[in-house]
């Protein structure tokens, strides 16, 4: 993970901008090979109806990428793979970024 993002992650976490589930969401990826949401409901302790709307919001954001079906290793049915963006779209104070060299940066 690029130092920027985790700059960027941590003063959003400590500002409040962030809510604990998402972090708890955030963290769980950062680093993983992904998982899906019933393994993050799993990994966060959170029932699944309290994953499904931050995580929305997340790849709304562009701070979570979800990937094709595969194999859950949970429920053993297909199920979306969510991976943590080291590009996100936004910044987490809301200004939108172009992670290719354009826009504005942290």
């Amino acid at each position: 993970m690029r130092q920027t993002s985790k700059e960027a992650f941590s003063f959003a976490k400590h500002s409040g901008k962030i809510k604990t589930t998402k972090i708890k969401i955030i963290e769980a990826l950062k680093g993983s090979g992904g998982a899906t949401r019933q393994m993050l409901s799993k990994e966060t302790n959170k029932q699944i109806n309290c994953i499904t709307q931050p995580v929305k919001e997340l790849l709304k954001a562009g701070v979570l990428i979800e990937l094709p079906p595969k194999k859950c290793k949970i429920t053993s049915y297909k199920a979306h793979y969510l991976l943590f963006n080291d590009f996100p779209k936004i910044h987490a104070s809301g200004t939108k970024i172009d992670p290719f060299g354009q826009g504005e940066f942290f």
